[in-house]
């Protein structure tokens, strides 16, 4: 996700300097950016502050997790203009029981919960919820999710895997079909891009383990329609944004918001003719574009691997297997909501 922005960005012939884990492999940063390698989280922080400060524009990419994104995006909003959201959207997207009432409070469907501590009891009163989800308040992606499915709704806490002292949410399971919807935002105005298919590991640990696009309709039009009703009631915003919602019995509901990039972005870049991140940078100074899409069906892993089949002009998939993924594909415009 990470290189790919990268890519993205000096292809569009901007200079990046990332910052980057001593002990994660950083040779596609080393060879198409400037890496600043950063062994510990002390050494991290004093970066991170340099960089930025030598920097003409931000474009941030952080988990949620202890305040530590809102917490960069308070010190560069301060300092350099940033591509990526701003710090009151951050905060806000960075607490999941907060977001969740945020969303209900202005009419957007969402899941029922609570936050809980280890050593209370689970507030999940009897026949409230069918099935509920445990979650860290503050996580990232499907980090610590559990399913809570006992007779009383609950597990024994000795059997969960808890971390003492962590706020956690319990919230009501939405039974569906789980979606991502990822949103560019300019200066002015905003694109609801293709929505994805997640798959979602069936361990019970909720994994992410890539998508496919598109969607067909009418699914496509409605988490369409309810990711541009976030759009409009989220604090001021700009960047990328990605959307989880969950397509059920009752209509769209929204799991989640995730206020930076999110995976769907590797399988996202390869499905239009145009350059995301350049789209994003260029808005800065004016509206985004009307975007169009390769004509092809895509699938993708969270690591930037894709396979595509071509669709023919009826719109019915084409006799042939699965193939890696190549730019040699005719484009066809198609209908991006810009609002």
């Amino acid at each position: 996700m990470r290189d790919a922005l990268v890519a993205d960005l000096r292809l569009a012939g901007h200079q990046v300097t990332v910052l980057g884990d001593v002990r994660v492999n950083q040779d596609f940063v080393e060879q198409h950016a400037t890496w600043l390698p950063v062994p510990d989280a002390q050494t991290f922080h004093s970066a991170f502050a340099r960089a930025v400060d030598d920097a003409d524009l931000a474009w941030l990419i952080a988990p949620e997790i202890g305040g530590a994104y809102e917490k960069m995006a308070q010190l560069a909003e301060a300092r350099v203009e940033l591509v990526s959201p701003s710090t009151c959207l951050v905060r806000l997207a960075g607490n999941k029981q907060a977001t969740c009432d945020y969303l209900i409070q202005r009419g957007i469907a969402s899941p029922r919960g609570r936050t809980w501590r280890v050593g209370q009891p689970i507030p999940v009163p009897e026949g409230e919820f069918l099935h509920s989800i445990l979650k860290p308040n503050d996580g990232a992606g499907s980090e610590s999710v559990q399913r809570l499915q006992h007779k009383n709704r609950s597990k024994p806490q000795d059997k969960l895997r808890l971390d003492v002292g962590r706020l956690y949410r319990v919230e009501e399971w939405i039974e569906g079909q789980p979606y991502s919807v990822a949103i560019l935002g300019g200066k002015s105005d905003f694109i609801v891009l293709e929505p994805c298919h997640q798959h979602i590991s069936a361990d019970g640990r909720f994994s992410y383990e890539g998508g496919s696009l598109p969607v067909e309709s009418p699914d496509r039009d409605l988490l369409i329609e309810t990711a541009t009703g976030v759009a409009r009631v989220l604090p001021k915003w700009k960047g990328f944004i990605g959307l989880d919602i969950v397509l059920g019995p009752t209509g769209a509901v929204v799991i989640e918001v995730n206020p930076r990039l999110t995976a769907s972005y590797v399988g996202l870049r390869k499905f239009y003719w145009e350059n995301l991140a350049k789209t994003v940078l260029d808005s800065l100074n004016g509206s985004l574009p009307s975007l169009s899409s390769r004509n092809f069906q895509l699938q993708f892993d969270p690591y930037g691997e894709s396979m595509c089949q071509r669709v023919d002009k009826k719109d019915a998939m084409a006799a042939g297997k699965w193939q890696p993924w190549t730019s040699e594909v005719p484009a066809t415009n198609v209908d991006v909501r810009r609002r």
